[in-house]
């Protein structure tokens, strides 16, 4: 016995001029067909949802919808909408690879019947993304757009989901540089502050091309040593807490208080920095994306491999 699935989860700040195309992972669309809307709410499923959310989703227009059976022994609703939701968060991030945009899910509801019961299943994702300058503006995707995004879904969602889930932390060294930098990426993208979005990106930066920081540790930890101790050997005891505190701290996150000359006259110059930012990290992306030699050397994780590519790049 298997029950009949069904996915809906609105979307904004996404404009089509097609009716709707296949997302290539387990069947789902990405529509504007109103006819699977009214589908979807028949008299019985309105009864639990209500009419405002049926009339939030025409007015949304743009939605994912996904028709699919699961044996009754093997649903367990919570942890299959929770991982459609993440393959929606995933699709934001890969239309942000094409442009600047703030694509984003409402809520999800996933409907599952034997013919007999009917129950729903509904949960949000935190991905309530903006744009480079925190603004949720409607962004429109020609098709040749969404075949690319499609392609930079693949990507994300093989660096993203694996078939058994161990609790690998990103920020953990287990995790390679392209897990790491997109990481802080979806963080930053979830933020609408534009200083805390770039500090997060160049975290991202960080992840992709540091390979030594041992400067800037030197002189913080050795400034902080110095202020607080006049004895050599308190001095080097507090040099090296602070480099190990400074090495934990800088694969986490930066950041900093933003001068008033760069929020001033409607912060043009702070809006300018979030967008040069942004495009520079989507760049920097989609290039690594686009070349297998790169990808197979930041899926490898090999510290030395990465820094001997940069240094042959540097002194080209």
């Amino acid at each position: 016995m298997s029950y009949d699935c069904t996915l809906l989860n609105c979307i904004h700040g996404l404009e089509i001029d097609f009716e709707s195309f296949e997302l290539g992972f387990f069947d789902i669309k990405i529509t504007t067909e109103e006819a699977l809307i009214n589908d979807f709410f028949d008299i019985p499923t309105l009864s639990i949802l209500g009419q405002s959310q049926l009339d939030r989703t025409k007015n949304l227009k743009v939605f994912a919808h996904n028709k699919f059976p699961v044996p009754k022994k093997d649903l367990n609703e919570k942890p299959l909408l929770a991982f459609l939701l993440k393959l929606s968060s995933t699709l934001s991030n890969a239309l942000w690879l094409i442009k600047d945009s703030a694509v984003r899910f409402e809520t999800g509801h996933l409907k599952y019947t034997d013919g007999l019961t009917l129950s729903i299943h509904s949960n949000i994702l935190n991905s309530l993304y903006s744009n480079s300058i925190g603004e949720k503006p409607s962004t429109k995707f020609t098709a040749d757009e969404i075949e690319q995004a499609k392609e930079y879904f693949k990507f994300l969602y093989s660096i993203t989901f694996n078939e058994e889930d161990n609790g690998l932390e990103n920020s953990h060294a287990e995790a390679n540089r392209m897990n790491r930098a997109y990481y802080f990426t979806d963080l930053a993208r979830l933020n609408f502050d534009i200083g805390t979005k770039v500090s997060l990106y160049c975290s991202a930066f960080e992840c992709l091309f540091s390979v030594s920081n041992g400067e800037l540790r030197h002189r913080l930890s050795e400034t902080i040593a110095n202020y607080l101790e006049s004895d050599f050997d308190l001095k080097k005891e507090v040099y090296t807490k602070v480099k190990t505190i400074y090495d934990l701290r800088s694969t986490v996150t930066h950041g900093s208080g933003i001068s008033k000359k760069l929020i001033n006259n409607e912060a043009v110059k702070l809006k300018e920095i979030g967008t040069n930012c942004d495009e520079i990290l989507r760049r920097c992306f989609t290039k690594i994306m686009t070349d297998q030699n790169l990808v197979d050397l930041y899926i490898e994780n090999n510290n030395q491999k990465i820094g001997e590519y940069f240094t042959d790049l540097n002194f080209k």
